[in-house]
């Protein structure tokens, strides 16, 4: 795209059909992407593309680990995770997703997002 301006670019859709705020890594491992998620000392954009890289994934393992997410302290990251995991529609995070949803302490974002889900 070298060259053209700003309006002439166009965002990645994932496979999903969202554009998504932080791009998704091409190389790693769900265990990879899963220690960044969790690390609090982590910038969160580096947080956020380990989600979509998790997402993208699309196995259990990768939805699983997405789910130990929940534990972060930004209720931007747990609105996050609750969204691509009903964008991933595996029941794997049901449990999780009911969790959250039924906190009543959770952040009313993260537990709309969970409903959603």
């Amino acid at each position: 795209m070298k060259g053209m301006g700003a309006e002439n670019r166009k965002p990645m859709v994932s496979q999903y059909g969202s554009v998504d705020p932080a791009p998704a890594q091409s190389q790693g491992s769900v265990e990879s992407w899963s220690s960044t998620l969790v690390d609090e000392n982590v910038p969160m954009f580096q947080r956020m593309r380990s989600v979509f890289s998790l997402r993208n994934h699309g196995s259990n393992e990768a939805c699983l680990a997405l789910c130990t997410g929940f534990s972060a302290s930004s209720a931007l990251l747990r609105h996050e995770l609750a969204y691509v995991l009903g964008q991933m529609q595996n029941d794997v995070a049901l449990p999780a997703l009911i969790e959250r949803l039924s906190d009543s302490e959770e952040h009313i974002m993260v537990r709309h997002e969970a409903a959603e889900a």
